[in-house]
């Protein structure tokens, strides 16, 4: 008969219950969302929820893949990052991060779910045959305001809270995220630096000739994505913009690129064309090489540090002063900022000059307008380096008007394909334009939630006969009509 010995049958329980327990802790640390269509349940990637990134409050979570040898080596990785379309914006709570794997069809974020064929590469080869591997962050908006401030602070947050290689950087979205990253870019030269290479998929907005000529400075590498028959936004904003891009002088190196689908290689539901787009499958020929996005992209690089990373740049009408605005995270050889002022957008005049502080890790700047231009006018930050370069960022808008007057400027009136309205809100609320005819009947209607200072707001009335119609904006503080007129 064979005796077991007490203590050793108490010792085989007590690991045998640890090892369920480290089993079930393993099992609850583990990010689960509910299942998408081909996604796995327990999650590969890792949710940073409820997070305070310095310089923004529009992002407050973000979906995380990291290489399967990022805790394994010192070295630095490329940072991919992935802005989502206008369904899947949150407040970036663990719960709310799980609309970011419901993109219909095949993203970055939702590739990294996939348990088979397609799913996002865990290495690419870069044009030396290199092996690269992707830190994948996918950030959660709030809302769509602030691009410049927004993309900065969290590239920032990333560089300095994970080891992604600074000059390998990029940027990409989709629809209402391609808009984003078109804005991004386009909004100052520096911006066009800070990123190594660009990739809007199925954008709703082109680019401006001034936004072209910061892509083609900067010799950002672009990759435009685009249905040729868009069904909710014009199939060639890519192309022309690719085109402005490469019509500038100098032309850029890298020329930008396009792949603007034939109607017969459309997906099913045309503007969705980020399905194609994002699968590792999907390989264009650009410059003798069959590449398909993260080939491509990871090819390029930056090598040189920027004068100036600005990170907030405001402009805000208050107590009938205007104040000028921003922050920088860093400065290396910066000599000094000026303001500029129009009346028409068009000519500036310079009425301000502050001298920076040379070299630093960052710096809050302000200016006081003690006596602005009444009714609309513009702003206009410049920076000028120590070898005399300047950069021009992006022109800021200003509504000045009495308490007695009237709350918004339609400018032009009339207008003919799009209604422009310019108003000034006290502080953070919603805002709601209604355009209704002459029997009182709302034909469009436009809400957001806009901060403090100027807002410009655009309504598109392509569809509108011509004829009068009445512009009704109503936010939490004021309510006002206007007459307008379609020619």
């Amino acid at each position: 008969m064979l005796w077991l010995n007490r203590s050793a049958i108490n010792r085989t329980l007590c690991f045998f219950v640890l090892s369920l327990l480290i089993i079930g802790n393993i099992v609850q640390a583990q990010d689960y969302c509910p299942a998408w269509p081909g996604l796995n349940t327990a999650m590969k990637q890792k949710k940073v929820s409820n997070v305070n990134i310095p310089g923004t409050n529009n992002i407050h979570g973000y979906l995380e893949k990291l290489p399967d040898d990022y805790n394994s080596t010192t070295k630095k990785y490329p940072l991919l990052i992935f802005i989502h379309g206008v369904d899947q914006g949150g407040p970036g709570t663990d719960s709310s991060l799980c609309k970011l794997l419901g993109e219909w069809w095949w993203t970055p974020s939702s590739l990294s779910e996939r348990a088979s064929n397609p799913v996002f590469p865990a290495s690419v080869l870069d044009q030396f045959g290199q092996i690269q591997k992707y830190i994948v962050i996918t950030p959660q908006m709030v809302n769509w305001q602030d691009v410049n401030g927004t993309v900065n602070a969290l590239i920032t947050h990333l560089l300095g809270k994970y080891r992604a290689d600074p000059a390998r950087v990029y940027l990409t979205g989709l629809s209402a995220g391609g808009n984003y990253v078109h804005d991004y870019a386009t909004y100052s030269l520096a911006n066009a630096k800070r990123i190594a290479a660009l990739i809007p998929v199925a954008p709703c907005n082109t680019i401006s000739a001034q936004g072209a000529k910061f892509i083609a400075d900067a010799d950002l590498a672009y990759w435009g994505i685009q249905c040729s028959i868009d069904d909710r936004c014009a199939g060639t904003n890519v192309m022309n913009a690719a085109n402005l891009i490469n019509s500038q002088n100098p032309a850029p190196t890298p020329l930008a690129y396009h792949t603007t689908f034939a109607p017969a290689d459309c997906p099913q539901n045309e503007h969705e064309v980020w399905g194609i787009a994002y699968n590792p499958a999907f390989r264009q020929t650009i410059n003798g090489r069959s590449v398909n996005v993260y080939e491509w992209a990871v090819q390029y690089s930056r090598s040189a540090l920027l004068p100036v990373a600005l990170e907030n740049y405001t402009v805000i009408l208050r107590d009938g002063k205007v104040h000028v605005r921003w922050t920088t995270s860093s400065e290396s050889n910066n000599a000094r900022f000026n303001i500029e002022r129009s009346a028409d957008g068009k000519q500036f005049i310079d009425i301000a000059t502050i001298p920076a502080v040379g070299n630093a890790s960052g710096k809050a700047y302000e200016w006081i307008d003690e006596r602005p231009l009444a009714n609309l006018s513009y702003y206009r930050l410049t920076q000028t380096d120590l070898n005399d370069h300047t950069e021009k960022f992006q022109i800021r808008k200003i509504l000045n008007r009495s308490v007695s007057d009237r709350a918004i400027i339609v400018a032009p009136n009339p207008f003919t394909t799009e209604l422009t309205a310019y108003i000034n809100v006290p502080q953070t609320q919603l805002v709601t334009i209604n355009v209704a005819d002459i029997s009182g009947r709302v034909l469009k209607t436009v809400s957001g939630k806009y901060a403090e200072g100027a807002a410009e707001i655009t309504v598109s009335t392509t569809e509108l006969p011509k004829g009068i119609y009445f512009l009704k904006v109503k936010g939490e503080s004021f309510t006002q009509t206007q007459k307008v007129i379609k020619q």
